[in-house]
């Protein structure tokens, strides 16, 4: 009887060194579920920003491009203004002077 209730014993103990480990286990293994989702979580935000940087970029390009288009018709305002100042100024001096009021 000694020796049998000694091997239920040592029965129990190597029971709850294995439940212990496998708790220990367990543990672990919420531990490493929860670290993916936190980078699965990080990837995720990560992944909206560029997409949100992205589209910022492409609106700044379509604004950069609207500003491009309103400077080249400035400046062929500017360069047709110049050709019309000039013409007047020849136009002016081919008209003789015109005489003084009394």
């Amino acid at each position: 009887d000694g020796g049998i209730v000694s091997e239920v014993k040592l029965l129990r103990k190597e029971s709850r060194n294995m439940n212990s480990r496998v708790t220990q286990l367990y543990m672990q293994l919420l531990h490493e579920i929860i670290r993916k989702r936190d980078n699965a979580l990080e990837l995720s935000q990560l992944e909206n920003r560029i997409l949100n940087q992205t589209a910022d970029m492409l609106q700044l390009a379509s604004k950069y491009k609207d500003l491009e288009h309103k400077y080249q018709h400035l400046a062929t305002l500017a360069h047709n203004q110049s050709e019309i100042i000039a013409q007047l100024e020849e136009h002016c001096q081919r008209v003789p002077a015109a005489r003084p009021m009394p």
